[in-house]
């Protein structure tokens, strides 16, 4: 949201709940016509819902591509969501909108916002996520199979044979020009169109919201000359893969970027206590593979005066 503050045309909102003097829950709202990246367009946001996708107020927190719903500290948790939704469907209209979309909700939290009887909801992605044992790096490779174990072990070695070497700096706006052309390198492979500008933008966004609690791995070839770049960022004892990019004329095998997505921000997330690493959508066969289970993400909609 603080992003969204900051980006010309977008509205933004926040709708608390108090008890007394506490605040007990939140609900950031946001409208935006367009964010140029592949994963958020509205045409992707409305897919399966059957709406016209620019005419609906986002809300909650993304997390990476998961939302973050309005956490209710309250006896009556399912009377704040009720009020929450009811306020976020007043500013929708406001705005001139048609109501509230509730995008990317973890199944966990699904069952709890459908009984305020969702105009129309649809599975959208899904996501995969690594539960973390307490240990080391050995205890990761006991999860896997004694096969995928062995392969993650030559994936390493490979890495480190072929010269690379990869550094972890905090997440810097000052940084995005430098990666956002790795990024959109990675969207043009899956059929992405945003512009170089609109993903620079996009970019320093995301390293200005992660700031304090985020951090880019930089993976340099053996020139040093930076080969691959991805944005990570605790909160609480989750860790988030925000985005990952690459040169456009890398010539690295597909070990530079296991290292780089999976095996160095698992060996960080063991060091820190981390007990789970989000690895967003896309790719789930290989995430799968080396230890992700994957989770379905939920977009809920609800018309403006529904919920009256």
């Amino acid at each position: 949201m603080a992003a969204a503050e900051r980006t010309p045309g977008t509205k933004w909102a926040y709708i608390c709940a108090l008890d007394g003097d506490d605040l007990v829950a939140g609900m950031p709202l946001s409208y935006r016509k367009y964010e140029p990246t592949r994963a958020f367009t509205p045409e992707h946001l409305a897919g399966g819902l059957g709406v016209d996708p620019g005419r609906w107020a986002l809300a909650g927190a993304r997390m990476a591509a998961r939302n973050s719903v309005a956490v209710v500290a309250a006896a009556e948790a399912g009377a704040v969501r009720r009020r929450l939704l009811a306020e976020a469907n007043s500013v929708a209209r406001q705005w001139g909108l048609d109501g509230v979309v509730l995008p990317y909700v973890p199944a966990e939290h699904v069952g709890a916002w459908a009984e305020l009887e969702p105009y129309s909801s649809a599975v959208a992605a899904d996501e995969a996520v690594i539960s973390l044992p307490c240990g080391d790096e050995e205890d990761y490779l006991a999860m896997l199979t004694v096969n995928r174990a062995r392969s993650v072990r030559r994936e390493q070695r490979e890495f480190d044979a072929a010269g690379y070497r990869i550094t972890r700096v905090p997440a810097d706006p000052a940084s995005a020009s430098e990666l956002a052309p790795m990024l959109a390198e990675v969207e043009r492979k899956y059929g992405g169109n945003g512009s170089l500008g609109g993903l620079t933008k996009v970019v320093a966004h995301s390293l200005a919201a992660c700031a304090g609690s985020g951090h880019v791995l930089l993976s340099h070839d053996p020139a040093g000359n930076l080969s691959m770049c991805a944005l990570m960022y605790r909160f609480g004892d989750s860790l988030y893969a925000r985005f990952v990019g690459r040169r456009p004329d890398s010539e690295s095998g597909p070990f530079e970027y296991f290292n780089v997505l999976f095996y160095e921000p698992i060996r960080w997330a063991l060091k820190e206590g981390i007990d789970r690493y989000f690895l967003g959508q896309g790719s789930i066969a290989a995430k799968s593979s080396r230890g992700a289970s994957r989770q379905e993400l939920s977009h809920l909609l609800w018309r403006c005066g529904q919920d009256e």
